[in-house]
């Protein structure tokens, strides 16, 4: 499990680790996505369906039914997609936004804040803050030495490393980033 301000369950962090290696993600960014739209996986809702990042629809990849649900943000009822798992609702995520209009996002896979600040643009979320969220779950994110998951036999020291580096980085720009943003498409 990786330990921040809240677990992240190994089914999660080897979801994550396979789609961020398979489409050009960051991890840290598609963890941090995670976090902010299932609440830490607390959502009733993504607990229902195996749908952590709720896409919309009730046709698609990997789709096996449809659940009912009001959207505060929106305010409106919607319907949202059902995975077997949470592997599969993971896979979707990492379908829609390599494609359409998120076309061009693996350019972010070393850069969490540019890929959140990339979503935003698109149109992929329509909260203000959407960028700072995240970038502060991010920064309560620790990978550890050694992490075993499923999907991948161990994270090395050298990775970790480079994970936490990482965090370190993105919380240096982040101010810079977060008013670049606001004066873009604010």
């Amino acid at each position: 499990m990786l330990l921040g301000a809240n677990t992240i369950p190994n089914d999660v962090l080897d979801a994550a680790k396979e789609i961020s290696n398979r489409y050009s993600l960051p991890l840290l960014g598609v963890l941090s996505c995670w976090a902010l739209e299932s609440r830490w996986g607390q959502s009733a809702l993504v607990k229902k369906t195996n749908n952590p990042f709720n896409i919309k629809g009730c046709e698609g990849y990997l789709v096996i039914g449809c659940e009912k649900a009001y959207d505060k943000i929106e305010k409106s009822n919607d319907s949202y997609r059902k995975y077997k798992n949470i592997a599969a609702g993971f896979h979707a995520y990492g379908d829609l936004i390599t494609s359409g209009r998120y076309k061009g996002i693996e350019i972010y896979k070393d850069d969490p804040v540019g890929y959140f600040t990339f979503l935003k643009s698109k149109g992929y979320a329509t909260d203000k803050n959407y960028v700072s969220k995240l970038t502060s779950i991010m920064k309560s994110i620790k990978i550890p030495e050694t992490t075993s998951t499923n999907l991948t036999s161990k994270t090395t020291n050298k990775t970790a490393g480079k994970a936490n580096a990482e965090i370190a980085k993105v919380a240096a720009t982040t101010t810079a980033a977060a008013l670049i943003f606001k004066l873009l498409f604010l």
